[in-house]
C-alpha cells in the first residue's frame, strides 16, 4: 500500500471515529418554554386592576434592574409601561437613533417576591389610566380657594368627571375588584375606608394633594399569616394608584 493512500485511510478513520464519538458533556440548565416568574405574577396583578389596558390594541412591558454582580435568581422589583400596541418603549434603549413614542398610558412599579406567596408589597401607578392629570387639575383648583368647604369640594370633583366622589363610598367599595387580588394578598377583609380631603398649612391654606380614597384591609395567607394592607384609589374611575402593606402578624 503506498503512503499516501495509507495516509488517506488513516485521515478518514480518525474524522470518522471524531464524527460519531459522543459529544463532550457541559454542564446546561434547562429552562422551561412554560413558567411562573416574577413578570408572570406582576403581569397578572396588573390584569385584575387594569383590565381595559390588557388586550391586543395594548402593549405591556414588563422590565427588571439589579447589580451586575446579582446572580438574578431572586427578582422582586418589577417597572412596568402600558401603551398603544403599535409603541415599543424599548426602542429607546435599543435603536441607535432616538425614536419618537407615544405617552405611557400606565406606568409605574411593583415589589413582588416570589418567595412569600407572590404577596404584593408596594405598588405605585401614573399616568393617564389612573387619571393623574385630571386630579391634579383638580387638586390645584381646590388649593386655590381655601373658602371652600368639604361639600363644595365634593362639588367640584363631580363637576370634573368623577364617578366616586367622597358622597360614593359604598358604590366605590362594590366596584373595587379586591376578591381577584386574594391569589396574591390572601383572603381579604376591609377593616375602613375613608376619602382623603386635603390638609392645610399654617396660613390655612389648601395643599394641593389627597382627594383620593384610601382603603385599609386585613389579608389571611395559606401559612396562616396576617397582613395588612392600604389601597390607595383615584375617585374618577376607582382606579388602584398606590398599595402598600404593612407589618405581617
Amino acid at each position: 500500500m503506498s503512503h499516501s493512500i495509507k495516509s488517506g485511510l488513516i485521515s478518514f478513520s480518525f474524522f470518522t471515529v471524531m464524527l460519531f464519538a459522543p459529544l463532550p458533556s457541559f454542564p446546561q440548565t434547562t429552562i422551561p418554554v412554560k413558567q411562573e416568574t416574577v413578570l408572570t405574577l406582576a403581569h397578572d396583578f396588573l390584569q385584575i386592576f387594569y383590565p381595559e389596558l390588557f388586550d391586543k390594541n395594548h402593549r405591556v412591558t414588563l422590565c427588571v434592574t439589579a447589580p451586575g454582580d446579582d446572580q438574578w435568581l431572586e427578582l422582586s422589583g418589577v417597572y412596568f409601561a402600558v401603551t398603544s400596541a403599535n409603541v415599543n418603549p424599548l426602542h429607546k434603549l435599543i435603536s441607535p437613533r432616538p425614536v419618537q413614542t407615544d405617552p405611557i398610558m400606565l406606568g409605574g412599579s411593583i415589589w413582588l417576591p416570589l418567595k412569600e406567596y407572590g404577596r404584593v408589597q408596594e405598588l405605585h401607578a401614573y399616568s393617564d389610566a389612573v387619571h393623574q392629570q385630571q386630579l391634579d387639575d383638580v387638586r390645584r383648583l381646590v388649593a386655590s380657594h381655601s373658602d371652600w368647604t368639604e361639600t363644595r369640594i365634593a362639588s367640584a370633583l363631580k363637576q370634573a368627571g368623577a364617578q366616586f366622589g367622597p358622597n360614593d363610598q359604598e358604590t366605590l367599595v362594590n366596584s373595587l375588584p379586591l376578591h381577584k387580588a386574594e391569589r396574591f394578598l390572601g383572603t381579604l377583609k376591609i377593616t375602613s375606608v375613608r376619602f382623603l380631603y386635603p390638609d392645610r398649612d399654617p396660613s390655612g391654606r389648601f395643599i394641593a394633594s389627597a382627594l383620593e380614597w384610601v382603603v385599609q384591609a386585613d389579608g389571611e395567607l395559606p401559612d396562616g399569616t396576617h397582613p395588612g394592607y392600604t389601597f390607595f384609589f383615584e375617585p374618577f374611575e376607582g382606579k388602584l394608584t398606590t398599595l402598600e402593606q404593612s407589618l405581617v402578624r
